[in-house]
């Protein structure tokens, strides 16, 4: 008896729906940029605000069952491997209502086209009984989650005449499950080298 108990458990678990998020975490430069931002920003504000301790740009969200997660791996890692590696940039801080501090991309029309292109697994998870991908609207690092309503002016007017440029190298996308479970790490193709003629 305790065996099938076992077994409708492990079916239950697999067909289960969870949420996952594609995501693009800083490299080892642009985190040590946001450590001392966010030691400045303790120090200034202290309690008033939560700074992300990992913050991620999420670049696309769906849902699938666990029983789909490795023809989705396999579709992400074709899709991913067909794109060069190449360089972000990010600059100066934004906050908009709802959104309590973060960082811009200064252009990012090829990590846009890069997401765009998970739309090849809208027809596959549509046919499994789950919703299209969907593509993040806004492309923003988010750094601060929470922030007091009283230190909330003071603060955005601070980090608003603050500057971070930085320049990341994305190489891979990060696919989390339920809230930041690490899936896989899906690798671009290495970045090609341009030879002058």
């Amino acid at each position: 008896m305790q065996v099938e108990t076992v077994g409708r458990r492990t079916v239950n678990e697999e067909r289960a729906v969870a949420t996952y998020r594609l995501v693009l975490a800083p490299d080892g430069g642009l985190q040590q940029a946001l450590a001392v931002e966010s030691a400045y920003a303790t120090a200034q504000y202290g309690a008033a605000l939560a700074w992300s301790a990992k913050p991620v740009l999420e670049l696309v969200r769906f849902e699938a069952r666990k029983d789909m997660e490795d023809t989705l791996l396999r579709w992400m890692r074709r899709i991913c491997g067909q794109f060069a590696a190449f360089d972000l940039a990010f600059n100066n801080y934004g906050s908009q209502p709802g959104t309590a501090l973060y960082l811009r991309v200064a252009d990012g029309t090829l990590l846009q086209t890069l997401a765009g292109n998970f739309h090849l697994l809208d027809g596959w998870l549509k046919a499994n009984g789950m919703q299209a991908v969907r593509i993040s609207a806004a492309l923003r690092l988010p750094l601060v989650h929470r922030l007091n309503s009283e230190e909330a002016l003071p603060f955005l007017l601070d980090f608003s005449a603050r500057s971070l440029h930085a320049v990341v190298k994305v190489e891979e996308l990060i696919l989390e499950k339920s809230e930041g479970q690490l899936v896989s790490r899906l690798p671009l193709s290495p970045a090609r080298i341009q030879t002058k003629e």
